[in-house]
């Protein structure tokens, strides 16, 4: 009944008046609890009790990794799964803040993914329960990427003295470079909410509704994957970012009508591992634009040795240096191959990561000294023994190795051409010289080449 009082309501008053989210939300079939609290009175309108259940939101209410800020200063909880964990007394220890902590070191896995799955599953798209020992906790302890860093520094420094939100930044970059990372930096150094969903979540436009009327002024929302929003859902997002308003159409045919949303000014952080797929109009909304490289073996080496501090993990520089070299230049591998290199020293070493119990480690997972891992090389292998090293499609290699054609393009192709084992074409994607010298076969002489 409240729907229809609402709705009737919205049918005497022009178009253009601003309506509170409060008000509308409810016409798209989310309940009241995702914007309003319950009456206090226990009883209802017929003398009989009321029931207060409060089940979990779903849908646009309810993001699985949601972090905020306390009024004492930012704290991030991520839904009680990741607990925060800090040193204490010398001692890791979750959430330090409380009165009861207990220590905490992450515990080694029980099936550890092997050959051809590691580099994948070390990219997936999930968070493990080490990452938020591992996660810097200020731009001071970021390492690599001086450039993105410098800019985002004078941004959040602008923006603090104006007391007001940051403008909408956009980071691209192949995964496990630190685009959530640096989100998360972003919410720490201006002590805002950040809010933490993907593209492919915010299938139509009341998702998206929800998510921005959720938002205080100065949140950060951070969308991973943007590339993957629906753009019947992506124009929604114009008006919102310029004019923090939404407007939303209600009911059909003649009798439809736009009603208009006023939202709080908040920040808009995007992050894609395919820049090319985001339409001019959109990016265009950003601010700033910045683009996360893989990282030299150096820098990377620095984050392994500071890794296993944290971990407590005894390492020698040499050992450190062997993970550097096979973790493709991705922060997030060479913390996965950290964890792994621990177990493997604890069981068949004298427990202290050096080169050898490194390099045994890793070519136990099949990634060799070059980053390769047995996927990559299968890539390369199908190119040279079936397509003759290409033109050949990605659709068609990824049948071809049995792997998902997205998987191929958004892990292994980006590493494959950064190093110049393959490369893009009108045609399709081609073996280099160095890939066919990956592969140990020879290179078939063209046609062109023969009448030459």
């Amino acid at each position: 009944m409240n729907s229809i009082r609402v709705y009737l309501r919205l049918k005497k008053e022009p178009s253009t008046t601003p309506t509170k989210a409060q008000d509308i939300l409810p016409l798209f079939g989310h309940g009241r609890s995702h914007i309003q609290s319950e009456p206090d009175n226990p009883i209802d309108a017929a003398g009989n009790p009321r029931i207060t259940s409060n089940p979990k939101p779903t849908g646009w209410g309810a993001s699985p990794r949601r972090f905020t800020a306390p009024e004492n200063g930012p704290s991030y909880s991520f839904d009680q799964k990741f607990p925060r964990i800090a040193k204490q007394d010398g001692k890791l220890v979750e959430n330090p803040t409380q009165e009861s902590t207990q220590t905490t070191m992450p515990s080694s896995p029980e099936d550890p993914p092997t050959g051809t799955n590691f580099i994948e599953e070390s990219l997936a798209e999930h968070e493990a329960p080490q990452d938020s020992i591992l996660r810097p906790l200020s731009f001071d302890d970021f390492t690599g990427q001086p450039k993105t860093i410098e800019r985002l520094k004078v941004m959040v420094g602008a923006a603090r003295e104006r007391e007001e939100a940051l403008n909408h930044i956009l980071l691209s970059g192949p995964p496990g470079l630190g685009k959530t990372t640096l989100s998360l930096l972003l919410g720490q150094e201006m002590g805002k909410k950040v809010n933490i969903t993907s593209g492919p979540v915010i299938d139509k436009p009341a998702d998206l509704a929800g998510l921005l009327t959720n938002l205080n002024e100065g949140d950060i929302l951070f969308i991973d994957e943007i590339h993957r929003i629906p753009k019947t859902v992506e124009e929604y997002l114009y008006s919102a970012m310029e004019d923090f308003r939404i407007d939303i159409m209600i009911d059909q045919g003649p009798n439809a009508r736009s009603v208009r949303l006023n939202l709080p000014r908040f920040t808009l952080l995007g992050a894609t591992t395919r820049m090319g797929l985001l339409t001019a109009p959109l990016r265009s909304r950003f601010t700033l634009q910045s683009r996360l490289n893989y990282y030299d073996h150096p820098t990377l080496q620095g984050i392994v040795e500071r890794s296993c501090g944290l971990l407590e993990v005894k390492f020698e520089a040499e050992g450190a240096a062997e993970i550097a070299r096979r973790a493709r230049g991705t922060p997030r591998i060479a913390n996965n191959l950290v964890n792994f290199c621990r177990d493997y020293a604890q069981q068949r070493g004298n427990g202290t990561i050096t080169r050898e119990s490194a390099a045994s480690a890793l070519e136990l997972l099949e990634i060799d000294n070059r980053g390769l891992d047995e996927m990559d090389k299968q890539v390369m292998r199908v190119m040279a023994e079936n397509y003759q090293g290409g033109p050949v499609g990605l659709g068609t290699v990824a049948v071809a190795v049995g792997e998902e054609a997205h998987t191929l393009e958004e892990v292994h192709e980006p590493f494959l051409i950064q190093e110049g084992y393959l490369q893009r074409t009108a045609q399709g994607r081609m073996l280099t010289e160095k890939g066919w010298q990956i592969t140990g076969l020879d290179k078939p002489e063209t046609d062109q080449g023969e009448l030459l």
